[in-house]
This record gives C-alpha cells, sequence and structure tokens, in this order.
C-alpha cells in the first residue's frame, strides 16, 4: 500500500475545507437572499393593505373649483332685507334718577308683537296680558316707544289686538290656517331680524280626552322649541315670509303657537265696525278622533264631535242659547258641518271661523246609530272685549 505525500494530503485537505467553507457561504447568502424577498413581499402587502384602508376610510379628495356666486338664501331675501313688523310688548317702569341716567328707559320686556297695518294696528298673545297688568304697557319698536291706546281681546281666538299712534309701519301677511301643515319648515322671530329656524310637528288641536267648546277655536300649531315666558307673541313665518302664527306658550316640551289664520276675520271686523262677532253654535263635547275609551264603552263613531255634558261642572252639551237646543241632542255626535268633515284635524270652532254669523248650514248627525241630515241657521255672538 502506497502511502499519499504529505504535500498531496495537505493539498486535498485544504481543497475540503475551501469546499466546505463556500457551501456554509452560499447557505447564508441564500438565506439572507430569502429572508430580504420576504421582508419585501410583507413590505409590499402591508402597503397595499395601508392603500386599501385608507381608500375606504377616506375616500379620494375631489378638488372642486371655486366660484364667487352667493348661495341661495332659505328664506327669500325680499322679507329678511325688509324693515321687520316685530315689536316688543314692555312694561314702562320710572327710572331711579339716583343711579340712572333719566333720558333712559327702565322698560321691562313683557313679550311680543306684529304690526299687521301700516297705520298701527299690531296682533298679540292673550298670555302677555293676562299674566301681567296692562296699565303701563307700552310698545317699544325701532327704537322708539308708543303709548297703546286701545287693547281689545278676542275670546274666540285668544288673540290680542292693539293699536298705537304709528305711520309707516311693515305689516305681516296671514297665512290661512290650512296651509299649515306638520312637517313644514319654519323660522321664529323672537327679536327683529333674529331668525331660529325649526319645524311645525303638529298641527292638530289639543289633546287627549280634552273638552271642547263650539265658541272657541281651539287649534294650535306645535314647534319643538324652547321659548321663554318673555318671547310670548313672537311671530313664526315660513319660508315665503309669510305669518303662520304666534307663540302662545310652552308646556317644557312643545312651543304651542296660535294660528295667524284664525285672527284675520276679527282683524277685519276691527277695522270695519271697532267690534268682533263670530258664528255661534253653542255646543260642549269631546272630539271622538282623540278619545280614548274603555273596553266595553258606548259604541260610537271613530270621529265626530260628540255632544256630552259634564254633571261635575255643570257644563251642558247643548247651552240654553244655542241655536241649535230644539234640534240637538245630548249624545249626538256631529260628523259634517255643510262640507267640512270633523275628523280631528280642526276643532269645530275654527271651523266655525270659515262662516259668517247667522249663516245657514246642514249637520250631519249621528243619533242613536242613525244618520241625519239638520239644516240650522247658525248664532251670533260678540267676542270682542275692549281692555283698553
Amino acid at each position: 500500500m502506497k502511502r499519499l505525500h504529505p504535500l498531496s494530503f495537505t493539498i486535498v485537505v485544504s481543497i475540503a475545507l475551501i469546499c466546505v467553507v463556500l457551501s456554509i457561504g452560499v447557505f447564508f447568502a441564500l438565506g439572507e437572499l430569502r429572508l430580504r424577498t420576504l421582508e419585501a413581499n410583507v413590505e409590499q402587502l402591508h402597503t397595499e393593505t395601508l392603500r386599501a384602508t385608507s381608500t375606504a376610510m377616506f375616500p379620494p379628495v375631489i378638488s372642486i373649483p371655486s366660484t364667487d356666486a352667493q348661495p341661495t338664501p332659505i328664506l327669500s331675501t325680499d322679507f329678511t332685507q325688509q324693515l321687520s313688523p316685530v315689536a316688543r310688548v314692555v312694561e314702562h317702569e320710572a327710572a331711579d334718577t339716583a343711579t340712572q341716567d333719566p333720558a333712559v328707559l327702565n322698560d321691562r320686556i313683557v313679550g311680543n308683537a306684529v304690526s299687521v297695518t301700516s297705520d298701527g294696528w299690531l296682533i298679540s298673545v292673550d298670555p302677555v296680558f293676562s299674566q301681567n297688568g296692562a296699565e303701563n304697557f307700552e310698545i317699544a319698536w325701532a327704537g322708539r316707544t308708543y303709548p297703546i291706546q286701545k287693547i281689545i281681546r278676542d275670546h274666540f281666538t285668544h288673540a290680542i289686538f292693539l293699536k298705537i299712534a304709528a305711520q309707516h309701519l311693515p305689516s305681516a301677511s296671514l297665512l290661512p290656517s290650512d296651509m299649515a301643515i306638520a312637517g313644514m319648515s319654519a323660522w321664529i322671530e323672537p327679536v327683529a331680524q333674529r331668525f331660529l329656524p325649526t319645524t311645525v310637528v303638529d298641527t292638530r288641536p289639543e289633546s287627549f280626552n280634552t273638552r271642547f267648546s263650539s265658541d272657541e277655536a281651539d287649534r294650535r300649531f306645535l314647534l319643538p322649541e324652547r321659548v321663554s315666558q318673555n318671547e310670548f307673541g313672537a311671530p313664526v313665518w315660513n319660508r315665503d315670509g309669510a305669518l303662520i302664527g304666534l307663540v302662545e306658550s310652552f308646556d317644557g316640551s312643545y312651543a304651542s303657537v296660535l294660528p295667524a289664520g284664525n285672527m284675520s276675520a276679527g282683524l277685519q271686523q276691527i277695522l270695519n265696525t271697532g267690534s268682533i262677532h263670530h258664528a255661534s253654535l253653542g255646543v260642549n263635547g269631546f272630539d271622538l278622533s282623540n278619545v280614548i275609551r274603555e273596553t266595553g264603552a258606548t259604541v260610537l263613531p271613530r270621529q265626530g264631535f260628540w255632544l256630552h255634558a259634564n254633571q261635575r261642572t255643570s257644563v251642558l252639551s247643548i247651552e240654553k242659547t244655542s241655536p241649535a237646543t230644539h234640534l240637538l241632542q245630548e249624545g249626538d255626535v256631529l260628523q259634517n258641518l255643510d262640507n267640512d268633515v270633523l275628523d280631528g284635524r280642526v276643532d269645530l270652532g275654527s271651523h266655525l271661523l270659515e262662516f259668517q254669523p247667522g249663516a245657514m248650514v246642514s249637520l250631519q248627525v249621528v243619533r242613536a246609530g242613525k244618520v241625519l241630515t239638520i239644516p240650522l241657521q247658525l248664532g251670533n255672538q260678540l267676542t270682542s272685549q275692549v281692555l283698553k
């Protein structure tokens, strides 16, 4: 057996070592390549994920070219830029000359009023005057105060009519009550030229299980707004600047609005004769569309005006002075007044505002399950009271 030469042995070992080192180097090089490839894939996945998330959460920004055009106002500019018919009802108190400048009036705001004629007639609501003594009341408008010459209350509509010695006042246009609908946009003007947006949420008379008189207009509009007592009488406008009504009260949840349409006939009569007369029917009862009845109670129609006396308060279903004394009976249900259907959307008193005193009408009545048609002449009642 031949021995390997020492030099050859050294060469073989060296070559073997070189191969081992090269193999290790190749192994690590391949591992690093795989690692870099993996990192690149992860980075690409992360970028795509961010791009997708960003697109979903933040839509692409769209560039809108600028314009010099003015935005279209919601309220008519012909209305908002004219002189406001809103006035303040103030109680004048003498200034304390020891502490105040006597040239500056010491007035307390008690409510609002709205001008309806150019020669000084205004309208307001009963709570402004019934909750305060009116002896020292004045009207403040456009930086001046005016003594109130006349104060007239209409018991049928609960409206107040005021007269001051002023000329060239702006006058409001009164919206007919049937043109106000639930859901319509409205604006309260508690102070001249300050418009607070709101919505009419209901236009029906108030409320469940309430006894009504035919000789009072009980329909009110409701707004989901909080108003203070010294803002009673503030006007509520539609988008065209027509007067929907005046804020009359606040029950903690809704502001109640006296419809402007209820005041039209009274205003016209005051201007013509100085007093107000309304048609009268003289009956009391319930609106059946707003009555909750016990199971097994008397079978009644689902809607109509049910003539019902109140034994506890001695309120008769048919007043002794009623033009229907010998025609209607306790328990009758009035379903139609001429062509007006008594379905609960408008109370009987507000329907009567459409008729002249003494007018002939036809009543459709349900009595003991039978439908009757009864012709009747409406009465004539004086409803105005001069407070000043």
